[in-house]
């Protein structure tokens, strides 16, 4: 965008010193035959300097910056403003300063554009003044001059001037304007197509947590619930209720758990397999492995937890406990000798097995280690 607006300027302004060089050629020969009607006058000699000056920048203009040449083209704008209103009064080209103000606004903005209009209306203000208190004395025969035919052609070519470089800049600028305006509109497209393709994806997301088989949480780290699936609503018996209500350290069993769940996940940034005890519905323990991580949700820092319920695996964990240590307790206390070998080896004898063949428990051991 830098650079496009840089161009455009660039350009603006080569364009108006080529116009200047092209316009300015036809009022010099004007001004010099005008000179043979009112006799030779020190401002054409001004207008020779000015050319002269414009048309070496214009044939140097890559050895100058756009700043410098922008500035040249608003102070020679405003001179010659001056210098038609000092000769011609009302008639002169004051009109001249209204090109200093629109390129200065156009290449630099309107900071730039309110020096140059004050330097202009303090100009024509002074040279007013002076003209009303006879201090500047023109001796022009306006009748006269308005009658010669160079008058009006000079007249013509500055029009022209003034009009295309005001048309060129003005149209130079619009096709920039609406280009920018159609990427702008293309950009907004894209975003949308990006945002319906987020809330798309968010949708499913949601739908394949919500309908997950096990319990899911999304909760701030003090607690604060943001968000519950359907089986977390089941399987804690908060279905219905107001997840405003809800806090997560409610149904934490033990609350040293909860701090060393939190503790852990702000130093390492994710909990894994972590086993606790929960309430569930009816206030019912629950034993869980508990997986979280942290997450940016609803433009906040949260917690996505996963609980697995193994509750029905650790009572059938210590069902095979205590049913193992019965089976142990019957074995080590039968009357009978008993003894399990492999390949002719003994591995598990109990102590009527040692009684019998007389073993002592330290040489029974040593064998089956």
């Amino acid at each position: 965008m830098e650079n496009q607006l840089h161009e455009k300027r660039l350009k603006l302004v080569d364009a108006a010193f080529l116009g200047l060089v092209v316009f300015i050629i036809p009022v010099i020969i004007m001004s010099s035959l005008r000179s043979i009607y009112t006799g030779w006058q020190w401002i054409y000699l001004c207008h020779c300097i000015i050319a002269f000056v414009t048309c070496l920048m214009y044939f140097y203009r890559s050895r100058f910056t756009v700043k410098f040449k922008t500035h040249y083209l608003c102070a020679l704008s405003v001179l010659t403003s001056f210098l038609g209103t000092y000769k011609f009064g009302i008639s002169g080209a004051y009109s001249l300063c209204l090109m200093a103000i629109i390129f200065s606004t156009i290449i630099f903005g309107k900071r730039v554009a309110y020096f140059y209009i004050i330097i202009s209306i303090l100009g024509l203000s002074c040279i007013g003044l002076l003209s009303k208190l006879n201090v500047i004395q023109r001796t022009i025969n306006f009748n006269e001059y308005n009658n010669q035919s160079t008058t009006w052609i000079s007249l013509i070519f500055f029009m022209l001037y003034m009009m295309i470089m005001i048309m060129y800049s003005l149209g130079l600028f619009y096709d920039l304007f609406t280009q920018n305006i159609k990427e702008l509109i293309a950009q907004v497209k894209i975003q949308e197509l990006a945002q319906q393709d987020l809330q798309n994806s968010e949708e499913r997301y949601r739908m394949l947590v919500d309908n997950a088989a096990f319990p899911v949480i999304v909760s701030e780290m003090d607690g604060t619930m943001l968000f519950l699936n359907r089986c977390s609503e089941m399987f804690f018996g908060v279905v219905g209720k107001d997840i405003k209500e809800l806090h997560a350290n409610q149904f934490w069993v033990h609350a040293t758990d909860r701090i060393e769940f939190i503790t852990d996940l702000k130093l390492y940034g994710y909990v894994e397999n972590k086993e606790i005890e929960l309430y569930s519905r009816n206030n019912e323990i629950k034993t869980v492995l508990l997986s979280a991580n942290i997450i940016e949700y609803l433009g906040k820092q949260a917690i996505f937890t996963i609980y697995n319920d193994i509750s029905k695996h650790k009572i059938a964990e210590y069902a095979l406990h205590e049913s193992e240590a019965k089976f142990r307790a019957v074995f080590e206390n039968a009357r009978d000798a008993i003894g399990v070998s492999k390949q002719g080896k003994p591995v598990f004898v109990n102590s009527s097995f040692l009684s019998l063949f007389g073993y002592d428990n330290s040489a029974v051991l040593a064998e089956l280690n």
